[in-house]
């Protein structure tokens, strides 16, 4: 016996997944909205799954109940990691292995005798696209159809462990993005070339294109805040295949309950909350600079805040950061009142120019004990000027001068008048005994090839430096800071800087050592 089921645990949707005596729970409830909820908990909503993996036999059915129970104890295990790491892919990939799309569609077809509704043409003429009033791509003729519904069993066979993955990673899954960021489970497998799929993404793009062109503009580029626009097609697609395909029973295929239909409903409708958030666009009076002139002082992280965000949260969030000895102390620091008057001054002029991935890397590493680094989305100006004042003062007491100096540092394009000095050609890397000691912390690793891995924070890492070489930075704090920052380090000439030059040689070893010492595992005596 093997049977796949919903079920409620501790109120929570969820589907068990049943072999013999033994039975997996895997939670639902954070991948499944409120509104697909009633649908999901039907009876029947794995009934034709169940059925096809009746008719592949005792031996297949082991085998994915054994990717079933590894899965279960790989996201398990991940409960253990409280950082943002590569999702652990393989979990899935493994089962998308033994599905075969084409296996699949043959026994519907065949076996099941899945009915295609009437409206549903068998073949799409040559000239469907010759009024211009319909495309190929959101034609879908009996083939594409039924691909569709072998679709359906695939993403549904994988709905259980990308649910309890984005259960127990709930607090840590960007909302709005949600759906987004879990189709990684799907990316670098050949699933993403399933016909299907390459039709869904086309139908997505070709009405992106359409509403592009006339007043929901606006919707699109409110999208585009959170993810490039190359990549909106893909954010509807993950939307639709969570939401709609996953969700699909195929037990009533009629032509009032036809699937494309809901399909472009739901992309559609998509776009028209994206219209709402639109005209939610939080308008924020223009603040006086710190000159006394008049200004934007809004961040680049609060452009675009829409109102759809959790409120409670940030009020709390922002209640929290409203207080600078409340952050120090919870930190479990001190630092001299004049460091961070110093601190906040700078901080103040800082917060009119952007907020870059250095800024936003760094403040995680610092303030990750104490909230969670993507709250940085729901900061005001504020809290986001004392979070930079205490990381300032931070770095500055631990003697990461040059980091402290580089967070209160503003990046701008070569078109300034500042001259760039490319210091690229000395670029250091980071030393086995740093890499060990990342690996020991986090001890992840990304898959290059058949013979090559890398650490995931080491990346990060060397990303994130490659990218800041490619700008010019200006300081935002006095001079006596740069000329403090000298002096500590006389005798290292990799660590000297001037107003026109503040990345260093070894900014990735400086980095790196931070993220150690910061953790207390290597440097966790004073330098």
């Amino acid at each position: 016996m093997f049977t796949m089921k919903n079920v409620y645990n501790n109120q929570h949707l969820a589907c068990d997944v049943t072999r013999n005596d033994v039975t997996l729970s895997f939670t639902l409830g954070n991948i499944v909205g409120k509104r697909n909820k009633p649908e999901i908990n039907q009876d029947h909503h794995y009934d034709v799954l169940n059925s096809y993996l009746y008719y592949k036999g005792d031996e297949f059915k082991d085998k994915l109940f054994k990717l079933y129970t590894e899965a279960n104890d790989s996201i398990l295990d991940s409960m253990l990691v409280t950082d943002d790491i590569v999702l652990p892919t393989a979990i899935v990939h493994n089962i998308l292995d033994i599905l075969d799309a084409v296996d699949i569609e043959r026994y519907l077809t065949d076996v099941y005798k899945l009915y295609v509704p009437n409206s549903v043409d068998r073949d799409i003429p040559d000239d469907i696209e010759k009024d211009g009033r319909v495309t190929r791509v959101q034609t879908y003729s009996r083939k594409d159809y039924l691909e569709l519904a072998a679709l359906v069993l695939i993403t549904k066979a994988t709905l259980p462990i990308i649910g309890e993955y984005a259960y127990i990673k709930s607090e840590e899954l960007n909302t709005a993005l949600k759906e987004y960021i879990l189709f990684e489970f799907y990316s670098g497998h050949n699933i993403v070339n399933n016909p299907a799929m390459v039709k869904l993404f086309g139908f997505g793009k070709m009405i992106i294109e359409q509403e592009a062109k006339v007043e929901n503009v606006d919707a699109i580029r409110v999208i585009e805040k959170f993810i490039s626009r190359d990549q909106v097609p893909t954010f509807l697609l993950a939307n639709v295949l969570f939401n709609k395909v996953a969700m699909e029973t195929l037990i009533d295929s009629s032509d009032d309950n036809l699937l494309v239909k809901k399909v472009y409903t739901f992309i559609t409708g998509k776009i028209k909350i994206q219209i709402g958030s639109a005209n939610a666009i939080k308008e924020k009076k223009a603040l006086p600079d710190v000159d006394g002139s008049e200004g934007d002082r809004e961040s680049f992280i609060e452009s675009y805040r829409v109102l759809s965000e959790p409120v409670g949260y940030a009020v709390e969030l922002n209640w929290y950061l409203s207080d600078i000895d409340r952050i120090v102390r919870d930190l479990g620091v001190s630092f001299s009142p004049k460091l961070l008057l110093d601190a906040k001054l700078a901080a103040s002029k800082f917060i009119t120019h952007d907020i870059g991935d250095y800024h936003i890397y760094i403040l995680s590493v610092i303030f990750k004990r104490v909230i969670n680094p993507k709250a940085i989305n729901y900061m005001d100006i504020d809290s986001i000027i004392n979070i930079v004042t205490v990381g300032f003062a931070y770095l500055w007491t631990g003697k990461y001068y040059n980091l402290a100096i580089l967070l209160l540092a503003a990046p701008v394009t070569d078109n300034s008048n500042n001259i760039v000095i490319n210091t690229t050609a000395n670029k250091n890397r980071l030393s086995k005994e740093l890499k060990d000691a990342l690996t020991v912390i986090y001890p992840y690793e990304r898959v290059i090839n058949d013979d090559k891995t890398v650490n995931v924070v080491e990346e990060s890492i060397n990303t994130l430096v490659n990218n800041m070489y490619e700008l010019l930075w200006v300081p935002i704090v006095s001079n006596k800071y740069i000329d403090a920052c000298n002096l500590a380090n006389k005798g290292n000439s990799n660590r000297y800087i001037s107003r026109d030059r503040l990345l260093t040689s070894d900014l990735k070893l400086l980095i790196a050592e931070f993220i150690i010492e910061n953790e207390s595992i290597l440097f966790g005596k004073e330098k």
